[in-house]
């Protein structure tokens, strides 16, 4: 049925004719799109109204605006409409289908938010639904376009010529009619941006829309260079348009129409170009023979365009042209179905069989800070010193996930603006799986395709992978896009040079918008981003094309800036994929069942944390599933990291034992030989694989590589396996990787596998005590064309290294491997008395960590006395650790770091949590709730602290334990903590109900209850009860009615909690709702608010609530009018009388209702101009307040019209203190202010009101360079007797590189200030003067120990900057004074507990690591000043008390 009037859709394709004449199918569609903001039917209407109803006052104009609505197409009050569109054009073009196009662009309308390209989408894909039939798609189309409706035609037909969904469509256009499109912006643009910025709407459109808008210059310039052969006529107005007391010209002739192009006048303003009359309209009459033609030579040019598509010959006058296009689809069907074929994007696991790529999982996370030199700043890290913070195992937040698919849908960038990401990084850690990614990418793409159902919504023609290593070696034509073709992806092609050539033709012409790089492994050619490289510049080419994703390890820093849109991290595995892998991984495929197996390992893993962890990471989940295939690991046998790696090497070996084809007295070995075989036996017979391995891996791990090229490779075999034949060999190791066969390098299977195996190496040489050797692979120097060796012994080599971070892992295997081949101890006791011995770390922290870890690594053994009394004395060593940390560290809300980590000793734990005060147990318990994990015996031990005669510290200590993410508690502690829930102390009851808000799903006694704490006094409780129930997905019935009881309750908290309560059900009862909203004119205003909350929730109120809603808008009470103007603010569409009667409300006295009244006018679209004319009067309104407000609407742009700014500016001399303050705030958002506005700012330094001196001050602080007088000024402040304003006045300091001496010493004084903003900000301006005079540095230094954590960390980063002197100064630094030592130990001493930082002696001089940088300064003038700081802070020290004496 054709559209009327009636039925027209405010969004979508309205077709007001479809059929040709006499019922056959049309021949040609003509379709209209509308312009910014405008009404789907009456933007095509032409109407002559009278003056006699002309609205006077601003609400007659509301009711005008709805009787306009009313009009029809005949006559009332004295006005006709023509609907050109159906009036004219229908009974004109009798063998066409005519529509018109309308979507939501209405920037004055709240609710809408779009973009230039979401309206270009929605048009293509409507364009797609209505012509999908065979006659329909090949079907010539004319459109007609006005205002912004010309760019979305344009934007849609380039987006159109760069996908296969809609290549059809481009081909089938006959024709354009451009009606006043601002091809280059228009002015008027800028006046309305101003006013939605006034506003809040959303002025995307606007700003697309600005004059000499360069996103408009982009779309013009691909739709000419993508479609020169199309029929566009360009129509331009010639009259100004009026707006207010405004004249202007909306689209000038410039901006409406292109060189080369035809161009056509209309006598009319904009608004009239898609307005006529009748049929002898002028300006129509003009129109309608461009129109004409287009549909009359439509069928020839689209049949013309179809033949030459179909041939691949085109006519050029007399001449046939033979295309390139066929070539072009030859060389991506070959890519696609002969280069990426099964192999190169084969997954093998280490059993040999092939992983599916579907079953892969690669989980992406977003890294909220750009820059390649940046860590994840919203991937949740673990502690640092921690086996999980050491392999990067992370547990990243659900909201920052990223899947495949939707990697480049549209989404928030950094500065909150939507965005539609194209350059993607994506970095990610060895074993994680980026080379995975990309082979997954290549197979998606290629799986969907055929499909006909592409992923990323079909933007592109192709995926090329490119491996960046590969490029290392260079192209035999050089490095251009040809050469790389020819040699890798098609090779072996037929006519490939001609391939080649033509498929890089299209890439440039197309500006490699149809194509997508995906560039992996840029750190491993790092190099080349050198300009003086011979591939930097095919390099440069690759990363600066538009659509790339590149992959790098993320610890590779590069100089080179690239300008990712988006960051993303592959992450590990997430808990319940591990559960998913493992199950796959052992079931049946011939009777899908699942082999009890893997029941066994998810059992095991539950009770090893550390393995737990470490299957996170994709290739140790193939590795374990692999082992535990063949025989399952006992409870004893891997109770350590190092255990698992052995067991999981030993079977391996037996793998790559059959591979490599080995004998043994003569006899090729079977798999039933060494079915049962000893690791000894199984070693014996690969003696010279393990060999290289471990000699490979130390040297890897000395040298700082990860990936070993053949060079590494030779030089490790030629001096220490001479016998091993690499290229037969390194193939059938299950070890070692190549990223794809083709790859040179190769590397571990993980970093931990090379750390494993440079831990065998060093472990042989220590118990055969021999020296170590290894070849400096990162040296150019040489001996006769060989690499330089180096020889060290063992012990000398542990003490170099041992604090080095790097080797955090290495030691623990190295413990854990000497423990293994031990049996009577005394090589692991040598090891760790050597770890003992000096050089001690002269802080201390990190040796214990060092200690602590390793030991985690030794299995107790009560049969070896001597190692047992050994642990027993370490242990003691750490529990007086861990007691100095929790007294030294006196804040109770910090926790220790020591005891946080999984790695400490349990008993010791317990002993203090039975034996030590209270003050200890608090902090233990605080320190427990950072771990990862906890036992199950640790979780009842803690559980006994929830007892009646427990303190109230101690009870909440211990509720936070329990507080965990996705941590199912035991039923019997959800019932102790349950019990709880009555405990007098308010913190108690709290903490308790927030554990149990983390689980699931609560018994129906429990979730009583906690609905009883509804009722109670304290606000905390109750807010956590609220949310506790709101988590629960559904209250039983009689829950809920004991709750809708509430809402009666005399305690105004109480009703106020039952409502939020019933707000987090998915629907309420007619009854409720009625109970809810009678709480609209509760006395309480909290009560109100949250029953708007609730109301404002429900997506379409009942029409007797509304009304009963829209009743309370002339309640006497203006909190109740306010209220229920709020509500109606959330309701999708208004009946006219509520919204005639919240117009009225425009007029109220009370300039909150006014204000929430334009909130719901707003969500009207016709009321437009009519709500902006409304809040504009409210700039001017006597009400200072409402002044106040009108400023606000404001504050927040950031580049305002040089005469709003001057508006703006004249309210500084206003007589009310908000004003001038919320004046001030406005004109600190624009980046430059003129020298006169300056100035006027500056005067108000001197201002009575604080605030309005502290304002200035900001404004001040965001110019980039004071005059002298205003700095001077500025520092008269920082004596002021409001604290905010000496803060401020500090802050608009900093931004000076240079003061003077006085205000330095005056910034100074303020380190005393008893507010502590005040001494914060003082720190970091005396931070950024280049050199500070000693008395200063002593004043920061002091500030360490600053109650506050803000002024501790301020001047930490003064004294950390100290660390980056020459060594000779720095040493000055220290040796300043005796206090300015012992403040800067205390520091250091602090920060090493959360921080790697070390100092100890090598030498005579000291090596001080620091996060900022190392430093080696003499130790003899400091040592004393070292123990006499130690001595005063009762630093524990190695002591003979509880040392065996054989030791």
């Amino acid at each position: 049925m054709p559209c009327t009037k009636e039925t027209v859709k405010a969004s979508g394709l309205n077709i007001w004719s479809e059929e040709a004449l006499g019922g056959s199918a049309p021949v040609v569609d003509i379709i209209a799109v509308q312009g910014l903001g405008s009404h789907e039917f009456y933007t095509w209407v032409k109407k002559v109204s009278s003056e006699a109803n002309k609205p006077k006052r601003l609400r007659d104009k509301a009711r005008f605006w709805k009787r306009e609505k009313m009009l029809d197409r005949g006559q009332e009050n004295g006005t006709k409409e023509v609907m050109w569109i159906r009036d004219l054009l229908v009974p004109k073009f009798k063998d066409a289908r005519i529509a018109t196009y309308s979507y939501k662009s209405d920037w004055k309308d709240r609710g809408v938010k779009t973009s230039l390209r979401e309206c270009a989408n929605l048009f293509l894909n409507e364009l797609l639904q209505h012509r999908q039939k065979e006659n329909e798609r090949q079907r010539p189309v004319v459109f007609i376009g006005h205002s912004l409706g010309c760019i979305v035609i344009q934007q849609a037909l380039v987006s159109a010529a760069s996908s296969r969904n809609y290549r059809d469509l481009g081909l089938s256009v006959a024709g354009i009619i451009f009606l006043g499109g601002p091809f280059q912006g228009s002015d008027a643009a800028l006046k309305a941006k101003w006013l939605s910025q006034a506003l809040r709407y959303d002025r995307t459109l606007l700003e697309l829309l600005q004059k000499d808008s360069r996103p408009l210059f982009d779309v013009a310039t691909d739709f000419a260079d993508c479609h020169i052969d199309w029929d566009a006529v360009y129509f331009y107005e010639t009259q100004n348009a009026t707006y207010g007391p405004l004249t202007i010209q909306t689209v000038s002739q410039q901006s409406a129409t292109q060189l080369g192009k035809r161009m056509i006048p209309l006598d009319t303003d904009h608004s009239g170009l898609n307005k006529f009359s009748g049929e002898d309209d002028v300006n129509f009459e003009r129109v309608t023979p461009e129109l004409r033609r287009m549909v009359e030579d439509g069928p020839s040019i689209v049949a013309e365009r179809y033949c030459s598509r179909d041939t691949g010959v085109s006519r050029q006058g007399n001449v046939l042209v033979i295309r390139g296009r066929s070539l072009v689809k030859q060389a991506d069907a070959w890519i696609s179905d002969k280069y990426y074929t099964g192999e190169m994007l084969q997954i093998e696991r280490l059993s040999g069989e092939q992983l599916p790529l579907d079953q892969c999982y690669i989980n992406l996370a977003i890294v909220e800070h750009r820059g390649l030199d940046t860590a994840p700043s919203k991937i949740s890290k673990d502690d640092p010193f921690s086996l999980y913070g050491r392999l990067k195992i992370d547990k990243s937040e659900e909201d920052i996930q990223v899947e495949l698919e939707t990697l480049f849908n549209p989404r928030k960038g950094s500065d909150n603006n939507t965005m539609l990401p194209r350059r993607i990084l994506i970095r990610g850690r060895a074993g994680v799986g980026k080379t995975t990614l990309c082979k997954k990418m290549v197979h998606e793409f290629k799986s969907h395709m055929k499909l006909k159902d592409p992923i990323w919504n079909d933007m592109f023609d192709r995926v090329l992978w490119i491996p960046l290593r590969t490029l290392k070696r260079k192209p035999d034509h050089g490095y251009n896009l040809e050469s790389l073709f020819l040699r890798d992806f098609l090779l072996n092609t037929p006519n490939r040079e001609d391939l080649a050539k033509e498929l890089e033709r299209e890439l440039h012409a197309t500006k490699f918008e149809r194509t997508l790089l995906v560039l992996d492994g840029l750190d491993e050619v790092s190099e080349g981003l050198d300009k003086d490289n011979e591939m930097y510049l095919f390099l440069k080419f690759l990363l600066e094309q538009p659509n790339v994703i590149i992959t790098s390890r993320p610890s590779v820093r590069f100089s080179y800036d690239l300008h990712p849109d988006l960051e993303l991290e592959t992450i590990g595995f997430y808990p319940n994929q591990v559960n998913t892998y493992i199950d796959k991984a052992f079931t049946d495929p011939t009777t899908a069942k699942i082999d009890p197996k893997a029941a066994e390992i998810r059992s095991f893993l539950q009770d090893h944390w550390v393995i737990e962890g470490l299957v996170r990471i994709p290739i140790q989940l193939d590795a374990l599933c692999y082992t535990w295939s063949k025989s399952p690991l006992s409870e004893a046998a891997v109770a350590t990291m190092t255990a698992m790696y052995q067991a999981i090497e030993h079977r391996l070996w037996k793998k790559d034992i059959l591979r490599l084809e080995k004998t043994h007295d003569g006899t090729l070995v079977t798999r039933d030989s060494i079915q049962g075989a000893s690791l000894a036996k199984i070693e014996d017979l690969v003696m010279d694989e393990i060999s290289f391995l471990e000699c490979l891996a130390f040297t890897g791990l000395h040298n700082n590589i990860v990936d070993f090229r053949t060079v590494h490779r030779n030089a490790i075999a030629d001096q220490f396996v001479p016998s091993i034949l690499l290229d037969q060999t390194l193939p059938r190791l299950s070890f070692l990787r190549r990223s794809n066969p083709s790859a040179e390098d190769y590397h571990f299977l993980h970093l931990t596998y090379q750390e494993y195996f440079a831990a065998r190496y060093f472990v042989r040489q220590w118990t055969s005590n021999q020296s170590l050797e290894w070849p400096e692979l990162k040296t150019q120097e040489t001996r006769r064309g060989k690499p330089v060796y180096s020889r060290t012994d063992v012990v000398s080599y542990l003490h170099e290294h041992k604090y080095n971070t790097s080797y955090n892992v290495f030691w623990r295997f190295v413990a854990g491997l000497l423990n293994a081949e031990d049996e009577e101890g005394n090589k692991t006791l040598r090891f760790f008395w050597s770890i003992e011995d000096e050089p001690r770390d002269l802080l201390g922290p990190v040796h214990q960590r060092l200690v602590m870890h390793c030991l985690s690594e030794v299995a107790p053994s009560p049969g070896i006395s001597k190692f047992s009394q050994l642990r027993n004395y370490l242990e003691g060593q750490f529990k007086q650790w861990l007691m100095f940390e929790c007294n030294f560290v006196s804040d109770n809300t910090e926790h220790s770091q020591l005891a946080a980590e999984m790695e400490f000793p349990e008993k010791i734990l317990e002993e203090i949590l039975k034996e030590e005060s209270e003050n200890m147990k608090g902090k233990i318990l605080q320190s427990l709730a950072a771990r990862p994990r906890l036992s199950p015996s640790f979780i009842k031990l803690i559980a006994s602290y929830l007892g009646d005669q427990v303190s109230i510290r101690l009870k909440t200590a211990a509720l936070t334990n329990f507080h965990r993410d996705c941590l199912p508690l035991p039923k019997e502690i959800v019932q102790a903590v349950a019990a709880v829930l009555k405990d007098p102390d308010r913190h108690v009851r709290s903490a308790a109900v927030e554990v149990l808000r983390g689980q699931s799903a609560l018994s129906e006694e429990i979730v009583q209850a906690v609905a009883a704490l509804l009722k109670d006094p304290e606000v905390d409780v109750r807010s956590a009860a609220v949310e506790a129930l709101r988590g629960q997905s559904a209250l039983s019935e009689e829950i809920g009615q004991a709750v809708a009881t509430l809402l009666k309750n005399p305690e105004g908290d109480v009703r106020s909690a039952a409502v939020e309560v019933l707000g987090g059900q998915s629907a309420l009862s007619e009854e409720i709702g009625q109970a809810v909203a009678a709480l609209l004119k509760d006395p309480e205003w909290h009560v109100r608010s949250a029953a708007v909350e609730v109301l404002g929730g429900q997506s379409a109120l009942s029409e007797e609530i509304g009304q009963a809603v829209a009743a309370l808008l002339k309640d006497p009470e203006w909190d109740v009018r306010s209220a229920a103007v709020w509500v109606l603010n959330q309701q999708s569409a208004l009946p006219e009388e509520i919204v005639e009667a919240v117009a009225a409300l425009l007029e109220d006295p009370e300039w909150d209702v006014r204000s929430g009244a334009v909130e719901v006018l707003r969500g009207q679209s016709a009321l437009s101009e009519e709500i902006v004319q409304a809040v504009a009067t409210l700039l001017k309104d006597p009400e200072w307040d409402v002044r106040s407000a009108a400023v606000e609407a404001l504050r927040g742009q950031s580049a305002l019209s040089e005469e709003i700014v001057q508006a703006v500016a004249a309210l500084l001399k206003d007589p009310e203190w908000d004003v001038r303050s919320a004046a001030v705030w406005v004109l600190n958002q624009q980046s430059a202010l003129p020298k006169e506005i300056v100035e006027a700012v500056a005067a108000l330094l001197k201002d009575p009101e604080g605030d309005v001196r502290s304002a200035a001050v900001e404004v001040l602080r965001g110019q980039s360079a004071l005059s002298e007088e205003i700095v001077q000024a500025v520092a008269t402040l920082l004596k002021d007797p409001e604290w905010d304003v000496r803060s401020a006045a500090v802050e608009a300091l900093r931004g000076q590189s240079a003061l003077p001496e006085e205000i330095v010493q005056a910034v100074a004084a303020l380190l005393e200030d008893p507010e502590w903003d005040v001494r914060s900000a003082a720190v970091w301006v005396l931070n950024q003067q280049s050199a500070l005079p000693e008395e200063i540095v002593e004043a920061v230094a002091a500030l360490l120990e600053d109650p506050e954590w803000n002024v501790r960390s301020a001047a930490s980063q003064v004294i950390d900057q100290q660390a980056t002197l020459p060594d000779t100064r720095f040493y000055d630094f220290l040796g300043l004074n005796s206090q300015l030592f012992d403040d800067i130990y205390r520091y250091w001493l602090r920060r090493s507990f959360s921080d790697h930082l070390t100092w100890y002696i090598l030498s005579k001089n000291s090596s001080i690591n620091l996060p900022e940088g190392s430093r080696n300064v003499s130790f003899d003038q400091l040592q004393s000043a070292v123990q006499r700081a130690q001595a005063s802070l009762n630093v524990p020290s190695p002591s003979p008390r509880g040392l065996p004496e054989w030791l």
